[in-house]
């Protein structure tokens, strides 16, 4: 019997930037169909967002308090190698004041929730 593949989030926030790091099941280390869909806590004041995913700039849209990432296409090689990955985003131009929160996304089917201490 296989093992069940874990789906868990990480979020830091440092300098007005909210980094996130989503793992979870990934076809050749590819994200999968976007959008992925951040959706932050009510305490944040976004007035604008630049987001990376994996390093490099992606077009976002902010909508009161979630932000929609439009993910890189994959490649048109044919794969299917399933394993762990982990797509790291970050999002700047954040302010939350101190406090606990909970950063949620979603990308395909897969649901993630992040706990995230601001002092």
């Amino acid at each position: 019997m296989g093992a069940i593949a874990a789906v868990f989030a990480t979020a830091s926030l440092a300098g007005g930037t909210l980094s996130l790091r989503l793992h979870y099941p990934m076809v050749c280390g590819q994200p999968g169909r976007g959008p992925l869909v951040v959706s932050l806590p009510a305490a944040f004041r976004v007035a604008s967002v630049r987001v990376r995913v994996r390093g490099a700039v992606q077009p976002a849209s902010l909508h009161g308090r979630t932000v929609t990432i439009e993910l890189p296409k994959p490649p048109q090689v044919t794969c299917m190698s399933i394993a762990e990955g982990t797509l790291p985003i970050t999002i700047a131009t954040l302010r939350a004041p101190a406090g606990s929160y909970v950063v949620r996304a979603r990308i395909d089917t897969h649901a993630f929730a992040a706990s995230l201490h601001v002092r």
